[in-house]
């Protein structure tokens, strides 16, 4: 392979039309600001930043010590002469004490053969054909799909204008939880409140029914949008911002999904009307973070591009 052939598609890492980063075994990589050295990113729960990028030869990332490794990783292109040059992948780190455990026993071998996966992309690309010697082995592809997850953090609050309009003042509680835009996904909020709140995993239909039997003897779901037959009302739309909510007797609550930054946000406001709306939050709070996060979590890596549909929601917060 020459070393322009092989520089050019190493610049394509975490873009649109990326031609280094496949394989099935782990989630697609994204950074906030491209190959530049400070983009932040990872791909899934693994996160890292760049911390050097020689164009068309060398990009190199250091882990978050969070994550079980405190070290680096980098891709680079070697070159043997003016016609013939190899990727490579090398990854040099301590093991934390998390990742005593984790890496061995499982990390190391989902790793290893997403790289492979990777360099045969990157030969089959360029020659038509990969010699692999082995695929990865059948757990690792059992194993390794049931663990990917989307990277998802609580940020700081920052509603849009749409969200901020729909409910003024200070809310009595709010929070914000983000996830990083893979490039197959859709830059609308329509599609994202289907794919976010349209079908709940089974943990979260669980937790629903849960608060459900916590706040029914306080007649707290008299007027529960859970017990509704159409999903919340949408109180304003844009573009990047959809705005929906219900002012119910014991308290009112607004949930803006915003897509902005290559970053789709869920935002929620609650303000409390009544003393039993204090009842209702002190429980239902508990709750809340994990399910949307756990929700978010599992929207699947390829989202549809197609228009929104009517949905049922799974109640408030």
């Amino acid at each position: 392979m020459s070393p322009a052939t092989l520089g050019e598609m190493l610049e394509t890492l975490a873009t649109e039309n990326d031609a280094i980063w496949h394989s099935n075994l782990v989630q697609p990589i994204t950074l906030d600001r491209g190959l530049s050295v400070g983009s932040r990113g990872g791909h899934g729960q693994v996160r890292y930043h760049v911390i050097e990028h020689i164009p068309g030869k060398l990009v190199r990332f250091a882990f978050n010590p969070r994550i079980g490794l405190a070290g680096e990783h980098l891709f680079e292109v070697v070159t043997h002469d003016d016609s013939s040059a190899a990727l490579r992948h090398t990854i040099r780190a301590r093991l934390t004490p998390r990742g005593r455990l984790t890496w061995p026993t499982l990390i190391k071998h989902i790793h290893d053969n997403a790289v492979e996966d990777m360099l045969d992309h990157v030969e089959r690309t360029v020659t038509g054909s990969a010699n692999r010697p082995a695929p990865a082995p059948r757990w690792v592809r059992t194993v390794a799909p049931r663990l990917r997850r989307r990277h998802v953090r609580r940020s700081p609050l920052t509603p849009g204008p749409l969200t901020s309009a729909a409910m003024p003042g200070r809310p009595d509680a709010a929070d914000c939880f983000t996830t990083p835009l893979l490039t197959a996904d859709a830059p609308d909020p329509a599609t994202w409140i289907r794919e976010v709140f349209g079908k709940p995993p089974r943990s979260v239909a669980a937790l629903m029914r849960l608060r459900d039997r916590l706040v029914r003897p306080f007649g707290l779901l008299t007027s529960d949008a859970s017990r509704r037959e159409s999903p919340f009302p949408v109180l304003a739309s844009s573009a990047d911002e959809i705005v929906m909510g219900v002012d119910d007797r014991h308290l009112s609550f607004r949930v803006g999904v915003a897509v902005a930054d290559r970053r789709m946000s869920v935002t929620t406001a609650v303000r409390i009307n009544h003393w039993t709306g204090h009842l209702y939050w002190a429980i239902v709070r508990w709750f809340h973070p994990h399910v949307v996060r756990h929700m978010i979590r599992s929207v699947p890596f390829r989202t549809s591009q197609g228009g929104a549909r009517v949905i049922r929601l799974p109640g408030p917060l």
